[in-house]
């Protein structure tokens, strides 16, 4: 019995092992640097405008606001709508006059 016998021999050939470690690592790097990016424009977004929301939002006695916003309601529903537009032209004027805003939504101090 005469058996050619072939044998297969198979080498391992890695010239860009270097390389590839190399890009592997600056990967990670690059999703770790994205990743920050990403979370400091969230945090931008909050964060900005908050001067000029600050002004609107945190008003001391919003009672004299809230009150000229039910009687264009009350004004809206009986349908009276000329004096809705005269109330809705003084709400639009406090809210873009800073001094009367801050005249309307003052706390009162009580005298006891």
């Amino acid at each position: 019995m005469d058996v050619d016998r072939k044998i297969l021999t198979l080498h391992e050939y890695r010239p860009f092992q270097k390389f590839k470690s190399y890009y592997t690592s600056s990967n990670i790097i690059g999703l770790y640097v994205s990743l920050v990016i990403v979370v400091g424009r969230f945090i931008r977004v909050f964060v900005t405008g908050q001067s000029y929301r600050v002004m609107f939002e945190e008003l001391p006695n919003v009672d004299n606001i809230l009150n000229l916003c039910m009687d264009i309601y009350m004004v809206r529903e009986s349908g009276d709508f000329l004096l809705e537009e005269d109330l809705f032209a003084k709400l639009l004027f406090v809210y873009r006059c800073p001094e009367i805003l801050i005249k309307w939504t003052k706390l009162f101090k009580c005298k006891l």
